[in-house]
């Protein structure tokens, strides 16, 4: 029998390679934490207010209405 013929079955790799593969194994270990997944989702809103305040408050932080204080 000839070497050439006979075909050895090698096992198929089919785990994505690369930053996706990292960004994946990242996401299903930070996943599993509970409190690490509560605080980026806090800190993702309050990036989100922080870039959205000038809508949210539009006057400027150092503007006072000093004459309806005691009313």
């Amino acid at each position: 029998m000839d070497e050439a013929a006979i075909t050895i079955a090698q096992p198929i790799d089919h785990q994505p390679s690369g930053r996706i593969a990292l960004i994946k194994e990242f996401w299903f270990y930070f996943s599993e934490n509970t409190g690490a997944v509560i605080g980026l989702f806090f800190f993702i809103t309050i990036a989100i207010i922080a870039i959205f305040a000038p809508w949210i408050a539009p006057h400027a932080p150092n503007e006072q209405f000093r004459d309806a204080l005691l009313q």
